[in-house]
């Protein structure tokens, strides 16, 4: 791809378009005893929500599809904690108010941030969180042998 770049956790990156920073995140748990299957963390696995912000650098407004946002650990995709049910995004953004990074246009030189929830496998060790054609690579927080 054209203006790839990739950056480190809490490092901005930009590309002609786009400037992305990943500043935080926080391991996220969410139990229910009538929908174990959709809600409860599997064995092995941690649900991480990170915290995004991204500037539109650009003249012309850049739509953001739910196919341009991905994360791999060790270089497997990752899916989505909210795949199922969609209560992890919206208890993480409840919480913070952010509204949903995909679906939208980020207007010229407007800033938007949110979270994105993740099922992440505890024995990966390495993170790539992706947006369009920025990659953010950092240490899996959930990581153990």
């Amino acid at each position: 791809a054209i203006g790839t770049v990739d950056a480190e956790y809490q490092e901005e990156a930009e590309t002609k378009t786009m400037s992305c920073t990943m500043d935080s995140y926080e391991l996220y748990e969410y139990k229910s005893d009538n929908f174990t299957e959709s809600y409860n963390t599997p064995e092995g696995y941690q649900k991480i929500a990170f915290h995004v912000s991204c500037t539109n650098v650009s003249k012309t407004d850049i739509y953001i599809s739910p196919m341009d946002v991905k994360l791999t650990a060790d270089d497997y995709p990752v899916e989505k904690a909210n795949l199922k049910t969609g209560v992890f995004e919206k208890a993480v953004q409840g919480k913070a108010s952010y509204p949903a990074i995909t679906g939208n246009s980020i207007k010229s030189d407007e800033k938007i941030q949110g979270y994105v929830g993740y099922l992440v496998p505890k024995d990966a060790k390495t993170l790539k969180f992706s947006i369009k054609e920025i990659t953010i690579t950092l240490d899996n927080p959930a990581y153990e042998e």
